[in-house]
């Protein structure tokens, strides 16, 4: 294994992607993957921070992926469940076409209910950033959090809580609307 790499800057996807590439191109393997969180925020440029892995879905391509990045000194998280969003069959963006590489990222409702599933570190930033460039209203985001509390797994109130923070961040002139309708 190379030198571990600790952060992942937008700056450095196009390198990274091709190295991945030649790593693929050595095995003359192709390989179509979907990316979630942080570098999912970097590809579709919702805003530059740092990620210190790549989530991707499991998929059949998945295994195959975490093995070249971890000889590029890469860490890979292979998420296999969430709870709100069907990550294998959801709808995606092609971020990258290669020879041997394919990246797509989730849709951004899916990111926001994947992120607000865990909420955590740099999860609530995430979500502002998205909720501003996609000019997400207020009525959809209150959609979103209604879709997402039949399947959460885990206590509900946490994700009302959570989703609540968000309200109070970004549609502040709607929270006693929130607080009223979603239970």
């Amino acid at each position: 294994m190379k030198q571990k790499i600790k952060e992942i800057h937008k700056k450095d996807i196009p390198e990274l992607f091709q190295k991945i590439e030649t790593g693929l191109a050595k095995k003359n393997k192709k390989l179509e993957i979907i990316v979630l969180g942080g570098l999912a925020i970097l590809l579709q440029d919702f805003r530059d921070r740092v990620t210190f892995d790549i989530d991707i879905a499991a998929n059949k391509d998945a295994k195959t992926f975490a093995t070249i990045c971890y000889k590029l000194g890469i860490d890979v998280d292979i998420i296999t469940v969430a709870s709100t969003v069907d990550i294998v069959h959801a709808e995606t963006i092609k971020q990258y076409s290669g020879k041997f590489l394919t990246v797509n990222s989730i849709m951004p409702e899916d990111l926001i209910k994947l992120k607000l599933e865990r909420f955590y570190k740099q999860d609530p930033e995430d979500i502002y950033a998205i909720i501003e460039k996609t000019n997400l209203s207020y009525e959809n985001f209150k959609r979103l959090v209604q879709e997402m509390l039949p399947n959460f797994i885990g206590n509900p109130q946490i994700l009302i809580l959570s989703a609540q923070e968000v309200v109070e961040r970004k549609y502040l002139q709607y929270i006693k609307d929130f607080q009223e309708n979603v239970k």
